[in-house]
């Protein structure tokens, strides 16, 4: 990882990711850049179905593959922000969290935000 890209993300240091149903959009909070668009349907099941997340273990790894492969963040050293289905119950919500704290970003996890 170039040292520019190291300065660039350390000095916004969130992630913010919209999580959608067929597409994540993210970037770095106060970037100009335009919203990341990747795709997220796994090959052999779903991540989410109705704006729910269904594979967890799928999630953690497309949270990864942006982070790593696609913004070039070290979620260790950034926070992280996710947005969240409006209608999601809170014990998804808060399953969301945990993984973002304990698994993904050691740096926090800000608060989810309900989609409209």
């Amino acid at each position: 990882m170039g040292a520019k890209v190291v300065e660039r993300y350390k000095a916004l240091c969130t992630v913010v990711i919209d999580m959608g149903t067929g597409h994540t959009r993210s970037r770095l909070a106060g970037d100009k850049q335009l919203w990341l668009v990747v795709p997220c349907q796994a090959v052999d099941s779903p991540i989410f179905t109705h704006g729910m997340v269904t594979a967890w273990n799928k999630l953690e790894e497309l949270w990864y593959h942006v982070l790593y492969q696609e913004l070039g963040a070290c979620p260790e050293e950034v926070a992280v922000l996710a947005t969240n289905a409006q209608l999601s119950p809170m014990p998804t919500k808060e399953k969301v969290t945990k993984l973002l704290l304990q698994r993904v970003s050691h740096a926090g996890a800000g608060p989810l935000l309900a989609r409209s």
